[in-house]
């Protein structure tokens, strides 16, 4: 009777039970990486700080930067949780990414942590060149004895918006780029005095040509508030 003879694989790498080809499951995993992350950079507007993100927007740095970080990050292998955090060096950011998971048919969980810089370019946007260029498509003139207290409001609502100010003897303009923007602002304001019970936003709004552009007419909006 012929005896067979039998033995267990063992991992090229240290010796243990081999699970996967001649490697163990740790071993596996440990040749193999998690994910891979590209560099990039991003855009940054040094007159009022909107960001490129497909688009230029103002929004907190650290969300434009997630969003184009989980574009750039490729993943090898079946995640199960990922994390970012952003350290600013210079005018610059590192991305510190610790992802975990496994290698299937691998079993246990590994952990990695990759960085990736991200270079900012300083530049102007679109807005604030047509801002430079002193181009507005609405003013908000306010005037009166609340003339600050307006200001005030409206710099806040406009804060999101491509907007300029200027300081008169006698209230404030604001120069809106769009059109939109300085209609919604004169709208929020008019809300927020309703809802805190103070006297009711005064408007007088007007508009005039002010020239043509590939055979259209231009016009710009005016609100006095007050």
């Amino acid at each position: 009777m012929k005896t067979k003879n039998r033995f267990s694989a063992i991992c090229a790498v240290c010796g243990s039970a081999a699970t996967i080809d001649s490697l163990c499951d740790e071993h596996y995993s440990g040749q193999r990486s998690l994910f891979s992350v590209k560099e990039f950079d991003v855009q940054i507007c040094d007159g009022c700080a909107s960001i490129f993100d497909q688009k230029w927007m103002r929004e907190p740095i650290e969300s434009v930067l997630q969003r184009a970080i989980e574009r750039n990050t490729k993943s090898h292998s079946k995640l199960s949780k990922i994390h970012t955090e952003f350290r600013k060096e210079g005018k610059n950011y590192i991305a510190v990414i610790t992802a975990s998971g496994t290698f299937p048919p691998a079993k246990i969980p590994k952990t990695e942590e990759k960085r990736a810089m991200i270079r900012v370019r300083l530049l102007k946007c679109p807005a604030c060149v047509k801002l430079l260029g002193k181009y507005h498509e609405a003013v908000i003139q306010i005037r009166g004895d609340r003339a600050e207290r307006l200001a005030e409001l409206a710099d806040d609502l406009a804060s999101k918006m491509p907007m300029t100010a200027e300081r008169l003897k006698y209230g404030w303009n604001l120069y809106f780029v769009h059109k939109s923007n300085a209609n919604t602002a004169v709208n929020e304001i008019e809300r927020i005095l309703k809802r805190v019970q103070e006297t009711a936003l005064e408007i007088t709004y007007s508009h005039k040509v002010v020239g043509k552009k590939d055979g259209k007419t231009l016009m710009r909006d005016f609100y006095a508030i007050r």
